[in-house]
């Protein structure tokens, strides 16, 4: 593990200014905590875990601006509509069963 983190922040040309987590799980503080302990103290330092939004929006302004919420709820909320699905003909005509068989033995 220590050497996919040493890869990820001396590898790749991405300069980390901070990564924030939003959970209320111990669980997660715990398994960051970890992490924090396979990095320097300078990228350390910008590991972040936040509990709710709100104490997110606090350490970043603009996050707080109403078009990033806006934004942020409706992701939130975005879930695929069903109804504009292509029905399948073939599942209908085969039983239910997809895929190709040469030869068939029921017993």
């Amino acid at each position: 593990m220590q050497t996919c983190c040493y890869a990820k922040t001396e590898g790749y040309a991405a300069r980390l200014k901070a990564i924030h987590f939003i959970s209320t799980s111990k669980a997660i503080d715990l398994l960051v905590n970890i992490m924090k302990q396979m990095f320097s103290a300078k990228i350390a330092n910008r590991i972040h875990v936040h509990k709710t939004i709100e104490e997110l929006c606090k350490c970043l302004n603009h996050i707080s601006s109403e078009k990033f919420m806006n934004h942020f709820k409706e992701m939130r909320n975005a879930c695929t509509d069903e109804s504009r699905r292509p029905v399948s003909t073939y599942n209908a005509s085969y039983m239910g069963l997809a895929g190709t068989f040469r030869t068939l033995n029921v017993d």
